[in-house]
């Protein structure tokens, strides 16, 4: 991904800092005064970076033991972005409440290690510095809002009741009006800007957590042959575009396999066919003009389990095939227009 800064890899799941982080860490050391400060600042900006990795590592360390796994990891100064593997089973309520309580306990957790510490031995005031940014990141994300961890503990909880879809619905009711209040508080208050920040971030996070919560309530339970589009005509590889375009003007469809025989080798649209012949290229193969990326699946994969492979291939559509032949094709966008 673009704009990213690598950190590492840990237990498995890639850690990257979003370039926000960057700008962030850069403000920071350019409000040095001096060289001593500046060094305080850079150790004070590693320590924090470290401290935020750990607290995403314990995530994934709980995670671990309900069997899901973390892809990637991107820090960002407010909240995180997880790519959660499809592959593993449904959180319980449970599961989401533990989970996502483990990181905040961490941070409060080391915040009290570094202020005890700082203030038993002596140690520098980067250490004191570090006690008191790890609390607070660790009391902030108990706040029950998305994208912060107190979102996902408040969902979970709810989920004891409710459907994913529900709880996250009325998290979000919660989360809202945290933000708007967050954004009054820092338009009248001094000094307190971020805090209006941190609203309009909670407020626009919102709507994405619940269009994930959605989205995998339709495709959960489904299987591929629910959301094709089933395949009445192939072509024939061999054949001219100009011939491919006459016999998909005899049918309704709008996308074809092209087969050798009845083995999908790429597909192609009826607006291309008609592009090419209008402008006077009909002459030409089919088998150049296909598009070959494309997946084979059946009609009674899981639809998960299906747009999971389509993502790890990055393709947006699959053929379907029962006993050797295409019956139908699954597009991303027709899954996606389907919430």
């Amino acid at each position: 991904m673009k704009w990213m800064i690598p950190i590492g890899t840990f237990s498995g799941t890639r850690f990257t800092a979003h370039w926000s982080w960057g700008v962030l860490g850069l403000l920071i050391l350019l409000g040095a005064t001096n060289a001593q400060d500046m060094a305080g600042r850079a150790l004070g900006l590693l320590g924090l970076t470290l401290s935020l990795v750990i607290h995403e590592w314990i995530h994934i360390a709980v995670g671990q033991h309900y069997k899901v796994k973390l892809k990637a990891i991107i820090l960002m100064p407010l909240g995180r972005s997880l790519a959660e593997d499809l592959s593993q089973q449904e959180l319980t309520p449970k599961a989401e409440v533990r989970i996502a309580a483990a990181g905040p306990l961490i941070s409060i957790a080391l915040g009290s290690g570094f202020m005890i510490a700082a203030e038993s031995f002596a140690l520098p005031p980067v250490v004191m510095w570090l006690g008191g940014a790890n609390t607070a990141i660790g009391l902030l994300n108990l706040l029950p809002a998305f994208p912060l961890d107190g979102g996902y503990m408040l969902r979970g909880l709810l989920r004891f009741r409710w459907s994913e879809l529900t709880a996250t619905r009325w998290t979000n009711y919660v989360g809202k009006a945290i933000g708007y209040l967050s954004i009054l508080v820092g338009f009248a208050t001094t000094g307190l800007w971020w805090v209006g920040f941190l609203g309009v971030f909670i407020i626009l996070s919102s709507r994405t957590e619940e269009l994930s919560a959605h989205f995998r309530s339709t495709v959960r339970g489904r299987t591929a042959a629910d959301v094709m589009t089933q395949t009445l005509s192939i072509l024939p590889a061999a054949v001219r575009v100009a011939d491919a375009y006459e016999v998909a003007k005899a049918t309704t469809q709008s996308l074809f396999p092209v087969c050798f025989g009845t083995k999908p080798l790429g597909l192609v649209t009826r607006m291309e066919l008609e592009g090419l012949v209008n402008s006077g290229r009909g002459e030409i193969g089919l088998s150049a003009l296909m598009n070959r990326n494309i997946l084979l699946g059946t009609g009674d994969e899981p639809l998960d389990q299906l747009l999971r492979r389509m993502a790890n291939d990055r393709v947006a559509r699959a053929v379907i095939m029962s006993e050797g032949e295409p019956i139908g094709v699954v597009k991303l966008d027709q899954v996606l227009q389907s919430q």
